[in-house]
C-alpha cells in the first residue's frame, strides 16, 4: 500500500498515524513491524489510544517494553509509558512527544498558474463555524468575487456553537481552491488539536485564514503564513482585503512554500526517527536497571 497512491484509505485517526507511519518508515528503511492480533516482542510498541488496551494484551514481555499511546483527539492514556502528541501545548512531561501530522496523502497542488486569483474558497474542515453555512456568509463572499465551497450535511450536537460536518470528502484537493477559510470559533484555543489545515495550506499553496487555535500560533513567524480571524465577519474582511492586494497574495504563496520544507515526508520521518529513538534509549536504560536485580 501506499498513502500517496491510495489516500482513500488514510482518513481515519487509526489509519493516519499507525498504518501510514508504519509504512512511511518502512519505505525509509528502518525496523519496523506491523501486528495485528500477533505476539509482540519487546522493543517499542506503537498504537493509537483507541486500541491500546489491545495491543497490551498481546505484549510478550512488558517490562522490556516501552508502551506508546497516540492519544490524537483523544483523552490522555495514563498507562502508556508515553504518548504521541498532536500539539506542543500537551507535551506536559517527559512521558509526551510532540510528533507531527505526515503530509496529506494524494496531496493535489493549486495551479501556479492561477497566479493571484482568489476566486474560490474552501474550509477544508470536518467542522466549522455554523455562520458558515448560512446565506449569508455565502452571499458576501459572492459579492466580493469568491464562491463558497463548501457543502454542509449536518449539525454536530453538543457543542457550542453546533459546528456543521461537511459532505465534501475531496480533503487532498486543493486544484481549484485559491483561499482557504477555516474558524471553528474565537473563543478557544483548541489545545488538542494540530495544525493540519495550515501546513496543507502551505504544502498546497493556498494562503489560509485561521482561527486563534494554539497550534497554528506555535507555528508563526510573519503576517505572511496566515491571517488570523477571530469571527466570521474578520474572516470576510480578511478575504476581501486578499483579493484586492495579489502582491501580497503571492507573497503568502512563495512564503508558504518555503515553510513547507519543514513539513515534507522526509522532514516527518526524521521526526519520528528522533522521538523513537529517544523511547529506544528509554528501554535500554531500565533494561541496564534491571541487569542483577532479582
Amino acid at each position: 500500500m501506499s498513502p500517496d497512491k491510495q489516500p482513500e484509505y488514510f482518513v481515519t485517526g487509526v489509519t493516519a498515524w499507525v498504518l501510514q507511519t508504519y509504512l512511511r518508515l518502512k519505505k525509509a528503511g528502518f525496523d519496523v513491524q506491523l501486528s495485528v492480533g500477533e505476539p509482540i516482542p519487546p522493543g517499542v510498541a506503537i498504537t493509537h489510544s483507541d486500541f491500546f488496551g489491545r495491543m497490551c494484551a498481546h505484549l510478550t514481555d512488558r517490562a522490556r517494553t516501552a508502551t506508546v499511546s497516540i492519544r490524537a483527539d483523544r483523552s490522555p492514556c495514563t498507562q502508556a509509558d508515553f504518548e504521541i502528541v498532536q500539539n506542543e501545548t500537551q507535551v506536559l512531561s517527559e512521558r509526551e512527544r510532540f510528533v507531527h501530522h505526515w503530509p496529506q496523502p494524494g496531496l493535489k497542488l493549486r495551479p501556479a498558474d492561477r497566479g493571484s486569483r482568489v476566486e474560490v474558497a474552501s474550509a477544508k474542515a470536518f467542522a466549522v463555524h455554523p455562520a458558515f453555512t448560512g446565506p449569508a456568509f455565502m452571499e458576501a463572499l459572492q459579492q466580493a468575487g469568491i464562491t463558497w465551497d463548501f457543502k454542509p450535511l449536518s449539525a454536530v450536537r453538543g457543542t457550542r456553537p453546533p459546528y456543521t460536518v461537511a459532505r465534501d470528502d475531496a480533503w487532498a484537493d486543493y486544484s481549484g481552491v485559491d483561499l482557504i477559510i477555516a474558524l471553528r470559533d474565537g473563543e478557544r484555543s483548541y489545545d488538542h488539536k494540530p495544525p493540519t489545515k495550515l501546513v496543507n495550506a502551505w504544502l498546497a499553496g493556498t494562503p489560509a485564514i485561521l482561527g486563534p487555535e494554539s497550534a497554528y500560533q506555535a507555528l508563526r513567524q510573519s503576517d505572511l503564513d496566515y491571517i488570523e480571524a477571530v469571527t466570521p465577519e474578520a474572516c470576510l474582511e480578511a478575504a476581501r482585503a486578499l483579493k484586492s492586494d495579489p502582491a501580497r497574495y503571492m507573497a503568502m504563496i512563495a512564503n508558504g512554500r518555503r515553510r513547507a520544507e519543514a513539513f515534507s515526508t522526509d522532514a516527518i520521518c526524521r521526526n519520528w526517527i528522533g522521538v523513537l529513538g529517544s523511547i529506544a534509549g528509554w528501554v535500554s536504560a531500565r533494561r541496564s536497571d534491571s541487569v542483577g536485580q532479582p
